[in-house]
């Protein structure tokens, strides 16, 4: 859910900021929590994730995703059932 559409102030910015950096992957969480000071607003560190998140992806830093790998093929002999009569 978007965070303009949640209560006012449902959750406070520390555990709102522990939470969004613990669901990253690990090299983004650890290039976030070098740069984030702990005073800067929550719009800021998220659009930073996002930058860094971008460049991340673009360099190859994630390795493959899933949907970049090719259809594996099955280097097994298929056998047909043959029915007996």
């Amino acid at each position: 859910m978007h965070r303009s559409r949640l209560l006012e102030n449902p959750i406070s910015d520390y555990p709102f900021l522990r939470q969004f950096i613990a669901g990253m992957h690990p090299r983004l969480q650890q290039d976030v929590e070098t740069q984030y000071i702990g005073e800067e607003d929550i719009n800021n560190v998220i659009a930073m994730a996002e930058r860094l998140d971008s460049i991340q992806r673009s360099t190859g830093v994630y390795g493959k995703e899933p949907w970049d790998k090719q259809a594996k093929v099955s280097t097994h002999k298929k056998t047909k059932n043959k029915l007996t009569k």
